[in-house]
């Protein structure tokens, strides 16, 4: 038997909401957790809690929420242009990383992540 495993989403557009934390919420919960929200607009981690149903931890510390939460594994669905930096700092945390497409925007952001 496995231990559930905790995840949480960078980024709270309609993306990161529909194919990514609803599914976790409703179709995965043997093996997973979606334990909080990180974004830069607490209006939108608000609103995705409202969407959802739940009262899940929400930040818009990036650094606090890895720390505090200490999921397995971060989804990145920030803005394309900033999945590098989120991603790069959860790998520096340790974590697992989940990107949505595209995985950065440039050569300079592949070879950073790399």
């Amino acid at each position: 038997m496995s231990e559930r495993k905790r995840y949480v989403l960078a980024g709270t557009g309609g993306r990161g909401l529909y194919m990514y934390a609803k599914p976790l919420l409703e179709k995965f919960t043997t093996h997973c957790e979606l334990a909080g929200f990180f974004d830069h607009n607490l209006l939108r981690m608000q609103a995705a809690n409202e969407l959802l149903g739940r009262r899940l931890p929400c930040y818009t510390d990036y650094r606090k929420m890895l720390r505090e939460l200490n999921p397995d594994a971060v989804i990145v669905t920030t803005r394309d242009s900033t999945h590098a930096e989120y991603i790069i700092q959860a790998l520096e945390a340790g974590k697992r990383v989940i990107s949505e497409k595209p995985l950065c925007v440039d050569a300079k952001q592949a070879r950073a992540i790399l």
